[in-house]
Formats: C-alpha cells, sequence, structure tokens
C-alpha cells in the first residue's frame, strides 16, 4: 500500500519548526499508556470473491493528536473461511458470511467485523473500470510510452486512458487481434509483453500470477467485454486521510476509496498513481 514518506529539505526553518512539534507528537502518542488506537473502517462491507479493502489504524494521544501505526499493527482474522487479511491490513473477501477481524497495536486490542456478500457471482467486467485503471497505474499509457503521440512500436493507447474506446479497439481488434487471445489468455501478447515473458521495451510491468495479472487474464477469457452504458462509473474519489502532520522521516498509510454511481464505495488504492507536487519535501 502507497505511504506518504516525508524528508526534510534544508533551510526551511518554518518546516523544522513545524515538524519538531509533531515529533513530539509521535513521541508522546508513541507511550502505549498514553495512547488510543483507533481502526477504519469501523465496519468493513466486501461484495465480490476478489472484493478488498485496506484498514488504516491511528494511535491518538490523551488530546486526540493522531499517528500513523497502521505498519506496526499485527491483525488477525477469527474467520478465515470468511476473510483474510495480510500483514499490511489488507482485508481479502473469501466466502459469504459475516467475519471477525482482530488488530493489536500498543498493546491494545480492536476487534472489527466485515460483511462479505457476492462471492460466488461471476464478475461482470467493464473495460474502463477494470482495465483502463491498470493500464494507468502501470504507466502503459504514458506520455513516454504507449500514450505518446506516435504510439510505441505500432501501439498507441489515449494518454492516461481519456479515450476508453479508441483503447479497446486497439487492444482487441488492431494488429489482426493479436494482442489478447481468448481461447488462450495466458498467451496474449498483452500479457506476456506486460509480465515479461516476451521482449518489451517497456521491461516488466504487471507481476506474473499477481491480482493485477489475473484480472487483466480473466477479462481477455473472459470474452473482452467493453461494458454497457447502464455500467456502475465512478463518480468520485476520496483519499484518506486528508492531511496530516508529519515528522521528518515520518510517513502516513494512505488510502484511496472510490464512489460510484450505483453507491458502492470501493477501495482502489491498488489502482491509484500517486505524485508529490514537491518530491524535496514527501514522496510516495
Amino acid at each position: 500500500m502507497p505511504r506518504l514518506l516525508v524528508v526534510p529539505p534544508a533551510g526551511l526553518l518554518l518546516f523544522f519548526v513545524l515538524a519538531f512539534a509533531a515529533r513530539a507528537i509521535v513521541a508522546h502518542a508513541a507511550d502505549d499508556a498514553a495512547m488510543e488506537i483507533r481502526v477504519s473502517p469501523a465496519v468493513v462491507r466486501l461484495i465480490g470473491h476478489d472484493a478488498e479493502f485496506s484498514l488504516l489504524v491511528d494511535g491518538r494521544d490523551a488530546a486526540g493528536r493522531p499517528c500513523d501505526i497502521t505498519r506496526v499493527a499485527h491483525y488477525r482474522s477469527l474467520t478465515p473461511n470468511v476473510i483474510d487479511v495480510s500483514p499490511a491490513g489488507i482485508v481479502h473477501a473469501r466466502a459469504d458470511g459475516t467475519g471477525v477481524m482482530e488488530i493489536e497495536a500498543a498493546g491494545q486490542k480492536r476487534v472489527i467485523i466485515c460483511t462479505v456478500e457476492a462471492t460466488a457471482r461471476p464478475r461482470r467486467y467493464n473495460f474502463a473500470n477494470d482495465i483502463e485503471p491498470l493500464l494507468s497505474r502501470f504507466g502503459c499509457n504514458s506520455s513516454g510510452c504507449h500514450g505518446k503521440a506516435e504510439g510505441q512500436n505500432g501501439f498507441k493507447l489515449s494518454v492516461f486512458g481519456f479515450d476508453p474506446a479508441a483503447d479497446y479497439q486497439a487492444l482487441t481488434m488492431q494488429d489482426r487481434g493479436r494482442r489478447v487471445f481468448p481461447a488462450a489468455a495466458n498467451e496474449s501478447l498483452l500479457l506476456r509483453k506486460a509480465a515479461g515473458r516476451a521482449p518489451h521495451g517497456g521491461g516488466v510491468r504487471v507481476v506474473a500470477g499477481s491480482r493485477e495479472y489475473q484480472i487483466i487474464r480473466e477479462w481477455i477469457a473472459g470474452g473482452l467485454r467493453f461494458g454497457d452504458a447502464d455500467d456502475p462509473h465512478v463518480t468520485s474519489i476520496v483519499v484518506e486521510p486528508r492531511e496530516r502532520l508529519l515528522a521528518p522521516r515520518s510517513s502516513q498509510q494512505l488510502r484511496v476509496v472510490a464512489r460510484y454511481s450505483d453507491g458502492a464505495a470501493v477501495d482502489v488504492t491498488r489502482l491509484a498513481r500517486f505524485q508529490s507536487n514537491q518530491e524535496a519535501i514527501a514522496a510516495v
């Protein structure tokens, strides 16, 4: 999961004044006796066989001042047949039902309830929702790769995926349709090149066997569905937390949640690309 890392620049007195105050906050919050831990969200709802959601864990002192302890917390699923939880605090759906997980940090424990639904329902892929974000996430449609004006090696994508219909046609119809092969999805040129199993000037972009690789493979094997006009679409995204005061060399876990037109809230942290406008101060 992406984390915001703060790096001190030289000669910024005000920054260091604020940073000194932040360091004092973090040091005080690290005192287990004074710390109250909070887990977000308090209740998790997962829909679909591959659904996941990222937990955020804050430590708060008596004054309510927070510090991020997501990466030092310990996670355990008490219902592994329904959900599992990664060491980074990512909850994964396994089967329909009510799951229970335990989070331990700073000598305290919290229990979170998770409801899981529709894990047996086949996923209906939508190119703009499910595949285009991966092309953006891995830089395939950037101006330095296939998104530049002339494309790259005969393959052109719209910059940052602004034209999903054109990108769909380029992947599925151009070049005699050899880029994707539903009858043997793993042998599709798209996957072979992206995973480094065939020569590719951009190198390995997607690790074979990863969740992202499986999404692309299932989309190809499932018939290359573009999607319907009435499919749910993203209406907004929320980055959590919205702001945070950090000490030098400290970090903060980030989570990105997309809101869809049907009311669903989906964790899209894996699909998001992050960029800092001041890498000398904070990098992601």
